[in-house]
């Protein structure tokens, strides 16, 4: 959240990425299935781009960030600025082992020397009422699509799920003209790659896993094929090996 102190200076917002350890987190809750997430688009979707990476755990460098922010430990490690204890208060929706998520990232933090209420929201409806108060730090939260264009809601300032609250005039163009103004892949690659720089120098998101939708099938059967978005076998084309 942009708009909320401290989440509202970059510096926190970095520290709160690079003082967890993603991939650890991913083993522990997902196993070996799951790719640790490298930015606002899953890898295999159109538009990703590996050069902006979120890059890895560094909690040295984390405190270091937040000593420049002000906020300097006490004797138990415990951070604060000009008396003012941090406090982080973190939303995790109630589905996809998002609240085993929030978990291992309030330990992270604590950590770190902050504060941590963590705070589970039972279903979608209670989820958008507490993004609507404002009252939270970092809110957890996932969509699926085969078009990159679904980061537009998610970083447009007027967008649904711009739940960070962060405004920024040139990333708003940059999502526009990738939706509307190209229609070449490669014109619209490089626009994708400008809006992720521009998540990921800001610090908009903390990345933990890319989605992955596991499915067995006997290797007898021939013709398995999946729809864009990974989910739904078309059945009708399927057929048995003799």
């Amino acid at each position: 959240n942009t708009q909320r102190p401290p989440t509202d200076d970059p510096r926190v917002r970095e520290a709160l990425v690079l003082g967890v350890d993603r991939a650890a987190i991913v083993r522990t809750i997902f196993g070996e299935y799951s790719p640790v997430a490298q930015g606002p688009l899953a890898a295999v979707t159109l538009g990703f781009s590996p050069r902006q990476d979120f890059g890895g755990y560094d909690p040295e460098g984390a405190a270091e960030l937040l000593d420049s922010a002000g906020w300097q430990p006490d004797t138990q490690g415990r951070r604060a600025r000009n008396g003012d204890p941090l406090q982080l208060l973190l939303i995790a929706p109630n589905w996809g082992s998002n609240p085993e998520v929030g978990q291992l990232l309030a330990s992270a933090w604590e950590a770190l020397g902050a504060q941590v209420e963590l705070q589970v929201a039972p279903g979608f409806g209670p989820l958008n009422e507490v993004q609507q108060r404002g009252e939270y730090h970092a809110i957890g939260m996932n969509t699926f699509g085969s078009d990159p264009d679904l980061l537009r809601p998610f970083f447009s300032f007027f967008g649904f799920f711009n739940w960070s609250g962060y405004r920024d005039a040139g990333l708003d163009l940059l999502l526009e003209q990738a939706a509307q103004g190209s229609t070449s892949e490669d014109a619209r690659l490089a626009l994708y790659a400008g809006v992720a720089g521009r998540i990921r120098e800001q610090w908009l998101i903390l990345p933990v896993r890319d989605y992955v939708n596991l499915v067995g099938a006997s290797r007898d059967l021939q013709g398995l094929r999946f729809s864009a978005q990974g989910w739904f076998p078309y059945l009708i084309e399927l057929s048995w090996r003799r």
